[in-house]
């Protein structure tokens, strides 16, 4: 909702597709005006990302709590390690 408030919010929109994820216990994304948007299904997991912050902060696995790819990329740019 506050994406125009953004730092170069229009770099942003330019060059971004955002990914709207609905919750299965809320009214669904509304795609802000003027901005590329995809809808992304996925399965409801009960995790919190501060609980997924805490575990890679102190180097426990998240595998089993989030896709993959999303994993890796935490792992490959050292997200969330204080490092």
């Amino acid at each position: 909702a506050s994406l125009e408030s953004w730092h170069r919010a229009e770099a942003l929109r330019d060059a971004v597709t955002l990914a709207l994820v609905d919750r299965e216990d809320a009214a669904p994304t509304t795609a802000p005006p003027g901005w590329r948007c995809e809808r992304v299904h996925m399965p409801r997991l009960d995790v919190s990302s501060t609980d997924l912050r805490r575990r890679i902060a102190a180097g426990e696995s998240v595998d089993f709590l989030v896709p993959p790819p999303a994993a890796r990329v935490l792992r490959r740019h050292g997200l969330y390690t204080g490092r």
